[in-house]
């Protein structure tokens, strides 16, 4: 995971995906182990979608972001 927050207790975001299938459940799990640490934040599915696309960093993901933003 990207961020070492062990010491306060927080759940670490999840690394950034980089569109390998290889690692692709492992990226899921970081997920969701975050959602889970942050549950008082991310209640919703629109803030989990926030935040999976926001831990992408793929060419492919760029018309899924522009989609989901509105075409901003």
């Amino acid at each position: 995971m990207a961020d070492d927050n062990s010491q306060n207790g927080a759940v670490n975001k999840a690394s950034i995906f980089k569109g390998d299938r290889a690692k692709s459940q492992q990226f899921l799990g970081e997920l969701y182990l975050y959602f889970l640490g942050n549950s008082k934040c991310i209640r919703i599915d629109d803030d989990k979608v926030k935040c999976a696309l926001s831990s992408t960093s793929k060419k492919w993901t760029t018309s899924l972001k522009q989609a989901y933003l509105g075409g901003v």
